[in-house]
């Protein structure tokens, strides 16, 4: 599924369908319908195709978007973001390149690899970078946490626009 596809099917698949999400996103429900076909030189914008994904909640643009690039899409989960987080990050790392490893090891072992063993090792391979993408997210977020409060204040103002609306403000007023 292309990125255009997947917020087609994210856009119509809103309460109130693609009219009421265009609303929500400071749009005329016509200008989002053409930008989510392609009509005429109507294009959905990334700083939009974010705003929409926050608004409906869906990483599934994202993984369309990585997908068309040969690449994954990792959300980091929530419960590894709290106290003690850190630790338990580190843990879930080192424990699933453990388990990549077992898994590469025992089907290589015979010197072939079978679809299914391949399968395996991906699933294997793509938890443990997820596991370290935790792991490195929660040393960003003590880094930021570490700075002076100036210096966090001024990194918040390249915080895009498109984030900011979809927590409720459109185009300078209250949603």
């Amino acid at each position: 599924m292309s990125a255009l596809d997947a917020a087609f099917r994210l856009a119509h698949g809103y309460p109130g369908g693609a009219s009421a999400l265009a609303l929500r996103m400071g749009k005329h429900p016509a200008t989002l319908c053409h930008e989510l076909t392609g009509a005429g030189s109507a294009k959905l914008g990334l700083l939009d195709a974010v705003m929409l994904s926050h608004l409906t909640g869906s990483p599934e643009i994202a993984q369309a978007f990585a997908a068309e690039l040969g690449g994954v899409f990792l959300p980091l989960a929530p419960e590894i973001m709290e106290q003690g987080g850190d630790l338990a990050a580190l843990g879930a790392s080192i424990r699933e390149f453990g388990e990549f490893a077992s898994t590469f090891a025992t089907s290589l072992a015979d010197g072939s690899v079978t679809g299914n063993e391949l399968q395996a090792m991906e699933r294997e391979a793509l938890e443990a970078i997820g596991a370290i993408t935790q792991a490195l997210a929660l040393a960003k977020a003590a880094h930021e946490a570490g700075k002076p409060e100036h210096e966090r204040k001024a990194g918040l103002a390249a915080v895009p626009k498109a984030r900011a609306r979809a927590d409720g403000v459109v185009r300078g007023r209250a949603a």
